[in-house]
């Protein structure tokens, strides 16, 4: 499709972060990437037969799940088919006859959106820049306004059927018992019976639109605010992750707040307003005490706005640390039982609920009085109004049916604006929710923060690595972890990294990862500056493997396939049988559907170094990029597992390895040596001639960097 319209793209910058479960690619993955690139998609019901020319080329849903392509017509005057073929690898041309047994009557119809609007969702960050902090998420619920307004014909017929019983009330005492009449009884209940029935419907409806509505907006909130995190630069991420945690999950609170104040907002006001007015008719100046009411009320609940916001944004925060620090102390639990700290964090955790429940307190005082003023001013009202109702009727003005009337419409007024009174107070909450989700959606991010940003387009990439006075930072006011580096990695070439505990051994393979990125200086990755290049793109070429070895809960194959979750079970066990742990897999009752906890904690430190390595090697990258890979192996283990890194990089001439090391052993499979300290460079060159010159710094008794 992109072939055909002339839009070029990277598939690695068009399906980062798109979910992919196997070899195949689901319809609507493939839907977003379309997307992402600049198509407009439609999925439509359609014979072949009625398919116009200006519609093609199009994609055309078979019924065994596979897709096919029907170009515009050729030169014999009609359509071209292609279907994938898995065998020949390639697109060929089915006839008509078997496409009509074939075609689920579904395809999806592609438009040119125009190239300036490709990763429009991903380009966030610029309305961030402009200081709008929140516009992605009101254009995010107006994408739904359709949905909203579908619920409000429902909430309008449940408010209007409220006023049937008001009215039935006062029928019955004016009419029906001074004159006996039975049979109007009957009618006018049967017909407020069936207009019960029909709100009860009514209800549900409403209910299961929201339902649906509350759905959708979830699934959205939630996918942006994941993917957005997912993209952010680790530059950017800042802070405890509890915290971060804390504030992405706002977006639940933010969608039953909206939908609930929208349909408040329009449906609940003028309904009170028609009520007000159906006061005035039956009771005349009477209707003036549901209006001075409505106004007490909704001052009340503006006024209350105020000193909410004082507290509801304290009440946010220490809610955000508290559960910062009781996700940290689960993660750390070993350690604080190791030494026996408990008492500690439990001190620490009670000042913290403490300091936590004295805010909330504050915050439920302000709510109550808002709530409490309101029931008194209704039940004020309601006495008030009965005072004056009995004045009008013995003036002759009103009678007693409109009298009861007028009471009961005058709860079924003021109890919505109550509930407006009532999102008010909950605005100030939501508000301080709404700000640190904000925060979150305005991180910096990896990629797609800046709309004229292309990236290049080449995706044959080889190991070969320039990096030019590089200097690196973590934070603005740090010290150097990478200072004034400059080397070339070439392919073919194995480097160990060798150094003292903290001389940047960690931080150079985050920065050949992309990771983290320079402060100052330039990294060139086949003679371009690898910013030029799709982060995705150059993970594809890397194989990343960190010094803390990351476990998933899940499955041993989800943990091992990461990165490739298409692999065949063949390929995994053949790369874990190199690796060292096909014993571990055939040791177990269910192989590679071993459940494997949070963080691999049944596993030993050896075994997750083990699995992380494996996963590596079964994504076939140009270039490994190893952070002490074998740090927690017994000597087996680790002969086993550098027998295969080795015999991995030899592969292929153009494959290249950089290692961060303690270890000889491991210095041993390397071809060149990179010595740090303090983030500059020390020694550099080939293995035998650095390791040369340290014993001979050592036999001299020169100071060296220690490795």
């Amino acid at each position: 499709m992109a072939g055909w319209h002339s839009i070029s793209f990277s598939w690695d910058e068009a399906s980062a972060g798109v979910p992919v479960e196997k070899a195949s690619i689901s319809m609507e993955s493939l839907l977003e990437i379309a997307r992402r690139i600049g198509f407009q998609c439609r999925l439509v019901k359609r014979p072949i037969a009625k398919l116009h020319e200006a519609v093609l080329p199009a994609l055309l849903i078979l019924k065994e799940g596979g897709v096919a392509v029907i170009e515009p017509s050729g030169q014999a005057g009609a359509p071209n088919t292609l279907e994938w073929d898995k065998e020949k690898q390639q697109w060929v041309n089915i006839g008509r006859g078997a496409l009509n047994k074939l075609y689920s009557g579904y395809l999806v119809m592609f438009r040119p959106s125009g190239f300036e609007s490709r990763f429009e969702e991903e380009n966030r960050s610029a309305a961030y820049a402009a200081g709008d902090n929140t516009g992605w998420f009101w254009k995010t619920v107006w994408q739904f306004k359709s949905e909203i307004l579908r619920a409000i014909p429902a909430s309008l017929m449940v408010n209007l059927f409220a006023i049937a019983m008001p009215i039935f009330t006062m029928t019955v005492y004016d009419r029906v018992v001074p004159n006996n009449a039975v049979e109007t009884l009957w009618v006018l209940a049967v017909g407020v019976l069936a207009i019960f029935v029909f709100e009860f419907f009514m209800r549900l409806l409403r209910g299961a639109f929201l339902g649906r509505l509350g759905k959708r907006l979830d699934g959205v909130l939630s996918g942006m605010v994941y993917d957005h995190l997912m993209a952010v630069s680790m530059k950017g991420k800042t802070g405890s992750s509890g915290i971060l945690a804390g504030k992405a999950r706002a977006y639940e609170s933010l969608r039953e707040f909206f939908i609930s104040a929208t349909l408040a907002g329009l449906v609940d006001m003028p309904i009170s307003l028609l009520m007000i007015g159906v006061i005035f008719h039956l009771g005349g100046p009477v209707g003036w005490v549901p209006v001075a009411a409505a106004i007490c009320m909704l001052v009340m609940g503006f006024l209350a706005r105020f000193p909410l916001m004082r507290v509801a944004s304290e009440s946010y925060r220490q809610g955000l640390e508290r559960q910062a620090f009781l996700a940290e102390t689960i993660h750390g639990l070993e350690a604080v039982k190791g030494s026996n700290s408990q008492g500690f964090f439990r001190h620490r955790m009670e000042r913290m609920i403490r300091d936590s429940s004295d805010v909330d307190v504050k915050a439920h005082w302000y709510s109550l009085l808002a709530n409490c003023s309101s029931s008194w001013i209704i039940n004020t009202s309601n006495v008030i109004l009965v005072v004056l109702c009995v004045f009008q009727v013995k003036a002759g003005d009103m009678t007693m049916g409109a009298m009861i009337a007028c009471i009961i419409l005058l709860s079924r007024a003021l109890n919505p604006l109550a509930s407006v009174a009532a999102i008010g107070t909950r605005l100030a909450q939501v508000k301080t929710s709404l700000k640190g989700l904000s925060e979150v959606m305005a991180m910096p991010l990896e990629y797609g923060g800046d709309q004229s940003q292309k990236f290049s387009l080449v995706t044959e990439l080889v190991p070969d690595y320039q990096l030019k006075d590089v200097n690196l930072k973590y934070d603005d006011e740090g010290r150097y972890a990478i200072k004034g580096l400059n080397l070339h990695i070439r392919p073919g070439e194995c480097w160990a990294v060798l150094g003292k505990i903290g001389s940047g051994k960690s931080s150079l393979l985050k920065l050949l990862n992309k990771i983290n990125e320079p402060c100052d200086g330039q990294i060139l990755l086949n003679d371009l500056d690898y910013s030029q290049y799709h982060p995705a793109t150059l993970r594809r070429l890397a194989g990343y493997m960190q010094q803390e070895s990351a476990l998933f809960q899940g499955t041993l194959r989800d943990n091992l396939s990461l990165g490739k979750p298409w692999a065949s079970d063949e390929e995994i066990i053949e790369v874990a049988n190199k690796i060292g742990i096909g014993d571990l897999i055939n040791s177990h009752p269910m192989g590679l559907y071993a459940p494997v906890t949070e963080r691999g904690q049944s596993f030993s430190g050896g075994e997750r170094q083990a699995i992380c390595l494996a996963r590596v090697l079964l994504q076939t990258p140009k270039v490994l990029l190893l952070d002490e890979p074998t740090a927690n192996m017994d000597v087996t283990s680790e002969m086993r597992a550098l027998k295969a890194i080795q015999a991995y990089v030899k592969e292929d001439p153009e494959r290249a390895m950089v290692v961060a090391t303690h270890k000889m052993s491991v210095v041993k499979i390397a071809t060149h040596c990179l010595v740090l300290d303090q983030g500059k460079v020390y020694l550099s060159g080939p293995r035998d001639k650095v390791l040369a010159k340290l014993r001979e710094q050592a036999s001299e008794g020169q100071p060296q960097a220690k490795h």
